[in-house]
């Protein structure tokens, strides 16, 4: 299954690059802001990166249809554990 993540981190700092670095290794990019991962794993991690970033992130499923925000990630990775 495909997952879009589509996230906005304001600035240049340190969170921004990490975020930026993790990306280029876990998935594709399609857009500046849009990438594509091939599992859910590397969606989540990507998500709270860019949390810890002080950013937001939206998640799609490939059928383009809205999957999770944010929060509503965060809470099933809660219930994942």
């Amino acid at each position: 299954m495909r997952y879009l993540l589509i996230f906005d981190v304001r600035g240049n700092g340190a969170g921004r690059r990490r975020v930026n670095r993790y990306l280029e290794r876990a998935a594709r990019m399609i857009q500046r802001s849009v990438w594509e991962f091939e599992d859910f794993s590397s969606l989540a991690r990507a998500a709270r990166l860019v949390e810890s970033a002080g950013g937001k992130a939206i998640a799609f499923m490939g059928s383009d249809r809205l999957l999770l925000n944010t929060s509503e990630l965060r809470r099933h990775l809660r219930c994942l554990r």
